[in-house]
This record gives C-alpha cells, structure tokens and sequence, in this order.
C-alpha cells in the first residue's frame, strides 16, 4: 500500500466517526427540562385565541378556509 491508499482508507474511517457521532443521538431518548413558567391573565370565558387574535380576524380566516 502507498501513503495515498492509506490516507485514503484514514479519511473513510473519519467520515464513518463523524457520521456515526452525528447519527447517534438520534438513538438516544429525548428529554425536556422545564426552564421558566408563564401564566397568561385571561377573562371569565375568554380563550387564548380571542387575545391573540381579535374576532373579526377570526371571522374572516373561516370565511377564508370555508
């Protein structure tokens, strides 16, 4: 074998690691840390949605979809 065959076989062994170290992980099993806590103030029967977005907005976006 010469120096180029052999750095040949080197940089295939490389690649391999290097995929095999991108690639485990995703065998891995996933986890979530709770970080921070928001609560949203919301009125007696009012939803997420109607803070977010006014009614007529919504009125429109199912006029659009229907």
């Amino acid at each position: 074998m010469t120096l180029g065959g052999i750095s040949v076989i080197f940089a295939i062994v490389l690649i391999f690691f290097y995929l095999l170290y991108v690639v485990f992980p995703l065998f891995m099993p996933a986890s979530m840390n709770k970080i921070q806590h928001f609560s949203i103030p919301t009125a007696a029967g009012e939803t997420l949605h109607s803070q977010v977005l006014p009614l007529p907005i919504l009125q429109r976006m199912w006029w659009l979809m229907g």
